[in-house]
């Protein structure tokens, strides 16, 4: 009977944690050319609770600039929240997470841009996954919502998979931003299935698929063979199946080979008749690792050729990509860096783009409290009718985190 309760008393006791920080960062811009000054501050605020079966969490953060600061005060708001609830057991896990974002965007300052401290996992990446291109350099009232149901599942020593459903919303949500951005939908599946062959061997079978609309607008400059003046409504559907070999070759280093095919559906406008493709899917990737989960040091290399959903047209695109990314932590001070390129390979629908990215930031903690760095962004993309569009900055910041709250 004591035993009883304690099981009861475990499984309703939570524990929690609050943490808060804010940073600011002044940047030094050229876009196209042109010099400017912004200044942007990033409140955020995270809480997790937690028992023996259940986990809580509310992730909260804005982005507050003020751009081009010689010119007077201008500001731009883009707030962003994540909000979900997970169950798990000793071989199953369960959630529903929703990620929503409002407020206003201008590619012109690259507003979120620069390296993350996640560096992913080597995988082929899902359907519709990829390097986006920038929108026009405009300011857009955006939006967007992904709720998620996904689950973990261990079957047995050698078997485990994962399984999710999603329905997504993202893009312009009046009808000036949707001239450049259209408001595109639609929901989303992925599985997979991981076997372990031996102590250093997993193969990984994946299946995913979307479907994905778009509301109608004037057609991008970037459509083929589309009247000028005209309006598109996208629809696009995909489903891709992939096979990946993953190899631990040392106590730190990984590899990982995939390869598989996408079939994609779509069309600009209706009731034009659907295209279809058969598209190849592959990817090679190395990663080293090391330290602890919640401290790690990452450096991931990957080269992918897959279809990617782009988010400014509602179309996809064929594209050859490679990226380079890197967390290191040295005592005190962490580096981060990401360098990534894209070209488009087929474009059936649209005019071809190349991409390329680079970002550096280096972040010294002066103690638990308070920390300063600084680095550098920069991004220049090509394609057909739009031309060419580069930027970048220079940038120095400080951040300022509460002491951690435990409850």
């Amino acid at each position: 009977m004591h035993l009883a309760a304690a099981h009861v008393l475990a499984d309703t006791a939570y524990a929690g944690t609050v943490d808060l920080s804010n940073r600011v960062e002044v940047r030094g811009r050229d876009t196209e050319g042109v010099l400017g000054v912004d200044l942007v501050d990033v409140p955020s605020a995270r809480i997790d609770v937690t028992n023996r079966r259940w986990e809580y969490l509310f992730d909260y953060t804005a982005n507050a600039l003020l751009p081009d600061l010689e010119l007077g005060v201008s500001p731009q708001l883009l707030q962003s929240a994540d909000l979900g609830v997970s169950w798990r057991s000793r071989r199953v896990r369960i959630g529903v997470t929703e990620y929503a974002s409002y407020g206003e965007q201008n590619s012109a300052y690259l507003l979120g841009g620069g390296p993350t401290a996640a560096v992913p996992a080597p995988t082929v990446t899902p359907v519709g996954g990829g390097t986006q291109l920038l929108a026009p350099p405009v300011t857009l009232l955006y939006g967007s919502s992904r709720t998620v149901l996904a689950s973990q599942f261990g079957l047995s020593r050698r078997w485990s998979g994962t399984a999710s459903i999603e329905y997504d919303i993202l893009g312009g949500l009046d009808t000036p931003s949707r001239v450049y951005l259209p408001l595109a939908k639609g929901p989303r599946a992925d599985a997979t299935a991981t076997y372990s062959l031996t102590e250093i061997d997993t193969l990984q079978t994946r299946a995913s698929a979307l479907a994905s609309t778009a509301t109608s607008a004037p057609c991008s400059p970037v459509a083929i063979d589309v009247r000028a003046g005209s309006n598109c409504d996208p629809s696009a559907q995909d489903g891709i199946v992939t096979e990946t070999w993953q190899h631990r070759l040392s106590r730190t280093w990984t590899s990982a080979l995939g390869a598989g095919a996408s079939y994609v559906r779509l069309r600009l406008r209706d009731p034009q008749p659907y295209e279809q493709f058969v598209f190849p899917v592959g990817s090679a990737s190395v990663e080293r690792a090391t330290g602890p989960v919640e401290s790690r040091n990452v450096m991931h290399l990957e080269a992918l050729v897959t279809p990617v959903l782009d988010v400014r047209t509602g179309l996809f695109d064929e594209r050859g990509q490679a990226s380079f990314d890197v967390s290191q932590r040295f005592r005190q001070t962490t580096v981060l860096g990401q360098v990534a390129a894209a070209r488009s390979i087929e474009s059936p629908l649209m005019q071809p783009a190349t991409f390329f990215t680079a970002s550096l930031e280096i972040d010294e903690e002066l103690s638990k409290m308070v920390s300063l760095g600084g680095g550098i962004r920069y991004a220049w993309q090509e394609q057909g009718n739009l031309g060419t569009f580069s930027g970048g900055y220079v940038f120095g910041f400080v951040t300022v985190r509460a002491p951690e709250i435990r409850f």
